[in-house]
């Protein structure tokens, strides 16, 4: 029987095999994580916007009640409501004598994002309704922009 030959030390004895695919396992876990937050950020970047377009929508048409019978408020609460937000504050400011004034509106979406839980996201804005005395532009087939009408109907 021939006696076993001993390795010297330093060398492999296989005691790192199979690092190669723990290596692999941490990146697949990296790269899930990331595509995690990721997908956690687009929702919450959805939901802010789907709050700005809602309190766009909103304040558009209270600023359509101004002059009119009705309170714009409530016109905009029902605007809100309607694309799935809630109104949480509404101002009017009308200008004296005049069909014309300002709303401004504060709506807030409900959302739930993945592994946070429910948050809220929230937008303002601002519409108005300006006299109808200002010139308007109007736009000529073929040749762009053109001078309101006078009083004889044509452009100078």
């Amino acid at each position: 029987m021939r006696p076993r030959r001993r390795q010297p030390s330093g060398c492999d004895d296989g005691s790192d095999s199979g690092s190669a695919s723990l290596y692999l396992l941490g990146l697949a876990a990296l790269v899930i994580g990331l595509a995690a937050i990721v997908a956690v950020q687009a929702g919450a970047i959805r939901a802010k916007h789907f709050a700005e377009a809602s309190a766009d929508l909103a304040a558009l048409s209270g600023a359509q009640q101004i002059g009119r019978a009705g309170d714009p408020c409530v016109q905009a609460s029902q605007v809100a409501r309607a694309n799935g937000a809630a109104l949480t504050n509404c101002s009017v400011q009308l200008d004296p004598g005049t069909r014309t004034g300002w709303v401004r509106v504060e709506v807030s979406v409900t959302v739930r994002l993945p592994g946070l839980g429910v948050g809220t996201a929230r937008a303002r804005a601002r519409a108005g309704r300006l006299p109808a005395t200002r010139p308007v532009m109007a736009i000529s087939p073929g040749r762009g922009l053109a001078r309101p009408p006078t009083a004889q109907g044509r452009a100078p």
